[in-house]
């Protein structure tokens, strides 16, 4: 077996692998803030300590304008790498990209322009996020403190912006 609740080998035995398929679908989607569409293909690869975890994301929308059919507007990945020692500790690596497509990008822009949801809506052409983490298990998943510091990636029509950010959480599962 495996435990799926968690991208860490817990059990550390041999190689053991996990696909899995998301499809969701909203019927009546929010203008401008819902995905009408979402798809999410997900691998998960365990052995001897170490956990590996792909996930791919196809979004869709519905145009704000007419009354046209939904269209492909984004699509995102996500990879992590994760190391459990024999002690509470475990060292993860994480790398996650979100691409806006030009056609959701036109429609936010048009949207914007009807509305007063601000001129930054419409220019994110994409995100990448590269990050590091330690986690403490305390008391098994019950009780751990996890903590991540991530650069941040932002590419835009008119230029990029970088960040960092540091987190810092102790869980306590009941």
């Amino acid at each position: 077996g495996m435990h799926m609740q968690a991208n860490e080998d817990l059990e550390r035995t041999g190689l053991r692998f996990a696909s899995f398929l998301s499809v969701a679908y909203d019927v009546a989607p929010q203008t401008a803030e819902d995905w009408s569409w979402r798809i999410a293909p997900e691998l998960l690869i365990k052995a001897y300590g170490v956990g590996l975890r792909a996930v791919a994301h196809l979004a869709g929308f519905e145009p704000t304008a007419g009354d046209s059919s939904p269209e492909f507007g984004a699509f995102g990945a996500l990879a992590e790498a994760s190391y459990r020692f024999r002690s509470p500790f475990e060292l993860a690596a994480r790398y996650a990209y979100i691409g806006i497509r030009n056609n959701l990008r036109r429609d936010q822009q048009a949207f914007a322009a009807t509305s007063d949801a601000g001129e930054a809506l419409g220019r994110l052409e994409g995100q990448h996020e590269v990050g590091l983490g330690l986690n403490t298990y305390l008391i098994g998943h019950s009780f751990e403190w996890q903590n991540d510091i991530v650069w941040l990636h932002n590419d835009f029509v008119d230029g990029v912006q970088n960040g960092a950010r540091f987190r810092s959480q102790l869980q306590l599962r009941l």
